[in-house]
């Protein structure tokens, strides 16, 4: 539907063209037109797919390895330099022709590889890199790794299809929090997100959080987030599931109520799963700590996510894709696009004739007069 639409206008434009463009604009010339709207209305489809359903998502592991590198020199400059000429005399053209030499024999990289077969590179910290950075130094076998992969999500790309909390994300529309994928220091994330209060144990939890991510992420391809929420109702759980379009198609998404006196007043759970009692047993467990306590509510995560947890993949949901529709402004950018080129091939073919076809069309017309012969 969407690329009938944005063929629609050049079709028109090429067929009136050929119609009313007195015999200018011949039929070879208006299959070239239709080719063209027809390409360009499949590269917008497919830039407008890839545009609303392009996402990211949280790889967990570990430090695996780490090594320096020895690669080729990246910083080149010209040397060598002279004056080259070909012919003699006034025909005599001369340019100047440099080599290429580079500053040093070789570069070091210094990388880090984690279980999840990801390369992260270390900055020099000199310009050849053979001094070895503080941060690679530092950097411990086995320390948790989240890395953000791109991912095609077809929720992203038709939201209204699954979320309809109705008047939930307008009622707390002060309150939702970004989601948590900000990588920082090369491969580390905080994944615990507090609202409405005061957390002096953020480091402990989010220390927590990345060890188990690192035990589960590979095995169960999960990423795991904390959400504490202080004085809010029990339905701002659905309405952030609203917001975060039920987060990316690993997340494992613990959303706690809290009173005044820590106790755990409700909890949501959002995750993609096709074990749906994974996230009742998830929330049961929550509530039976009844108080929020770091150890506990660790404890009960690990245990359901490791004996329960199955995610849903990706490919379920490919059908979201007939429902994915462009925003007002990547249709009006894409229209303009497909109008302009049309009409710039029409008016090309009117003035120029670049087959020849017309003008070929135009002596046979001749010569078939002089000799007498009328044309059908």
């Amino acid at each position: 539907m969407i690329f009938l639409t944005l063929f629609a206008i050049p079709f028109l434009i090429a067929l009136l063209s050929f119609l009313f463009g007195r015999g200018k604009v011949t039929f070879p010339e208006l299959c070239v037109q239709l080719l063209g709207a027809a390409t360009i209305a499949g590269i917008s489809v497919a830039a407008i797919f890839l545009d609303n359903t392009r996402d990211v998502e949280v790889w967990n592991g570990r430090v695996a390895s780490k090594r320096s590198v020895h690669v080729s020199c990246e910083h080149s400059y010209s040397c060598n330099c002279r004056t080259v000429c070909s012919s003699s005399g006034k025909s005599q053209s001369c340019s100047t022709v440099c080599d290429t030499c580079y500053e040093h024999n070789y570069d070091v990289d210094w990388g880090v590889w984690t279980t999840n077969k990801e390369l992260i590179d270390i900055d020099r910290v000199d310009r050849q890199g053979t001094t070895m950075p503080a941060r690679y130094a530092s950097t411990q076998i086995g320390e948790p790794t989240s890395r953000t992969h791109t991912f095609t999500n077809y929720v992203k790309g038709a939201p209204d299809t699954l979320f309809r909390h109705q008047g939930l994300v307008e009622k707390y529309a002060n309150r939702l929090p970004a989601y948590p994928q900000a990588v920082y220091d090369y491969y580390r994330l905080n994944r615990l997100v507090v609202l409405g209060t005061r957390f002096l144990d953020s480091e402990a939890w989010n220390s927590d959080l990345s060890q188990m991510n690192a035990d589960l992420g590979a095995a169960k391809q999960a990423n795991i987030i904390v959400v504490i929420a202080s004085a809010l109702g029990s339905d701002f759980g659905q309405a952030l599931e609203q917001h975060w379009l039920g987060g990316k198609k690993n997340d494992i998404v613990v959303v706690l109520g809290v009173g005044l006196e820590s106790e755990i007043t409700w909890s949501y759970v959002i995750a993609w799963t096709d074990n749906q009692m994974f996230k009742v047993a998830l929330r049961d467990s929550i509530l039976d700590t009844k108080v929020l306590n770091r150890t506990a509510v660790m404890a009960a995560i690990s245990t359901n996510v490791k004996n329960l947890y199955v995610r849903k993949h990706m490919k379920d949901f490919e059908y979201l894709a007939a429902s994915i529709t462009p925003t007002p402004t990547e249709l009006i950018i894409a229209l303009i696009v497909g109008t302009l080129v049309a009409s710039g091939l029409a008016v090309w073919f009117w003035r120029e004739d670049p087959f020849g076809d017309f003008r070929i069309a135009t002596s046979v017309s001749r010569v078939r007069r002089r000799n007498g012969l009328h044309s059908w």
